[in-house]
């Protein structure tokens, strides 16, 4: 037997980065310094995340392709990766954001859901 399920999502959006926390942006301008870093010639989608540790740091980390795309890196993945090694708890973090399509105002995005998640 099918069981209809209904998903509802709330979330909040800002006319300017001026409204959110120093902290957040923060987030969002390592999210979009690191998307510069990205490796995306298939896709020409470059994605930045940003991670906030309960101790304070902020890692990021950007997709990355090869060439048996569509197997690659995602920036959340990586994003979460960076801290790993250096020995951080990455169980508890702060939301992350994702920039995409650097030059578009943060705004102009859309909700994107990381694709490690989806």
């Amino acid at each position: 037997m099918m069981n209809k399920k209904v998903i509802q999502l709330e979330y909040s959006e800002f006319a300017s980065l001026d409204e959110l926390e120093a902290t957040e942006v923060e987030l969002i301008n390592e999210a979009i310094k690191i998307a510069h870093k990205s490796y995306s010639p298939y896709s020409n989608f470059p994605v930045g995340a940003s991670v906030l540790l309960d101790n304070g740091k902020i890692y990021g980390g950007n997709n990355q392709e090869n060439i048996a795309y569509p197997s690659s890196t995602c920036a959340d993945a990586r994003a979460t990766a960076e801290a790993d090694p250096v020995g951080e708890n990455v169980e508890r973090f702060q939301p992350l954001p994702l920039m995409g399509r650097l030059g578009l105002e943060p705004r102009t995005l859309g909700l994107k859901v990381p694709c490690s998640t989806s």
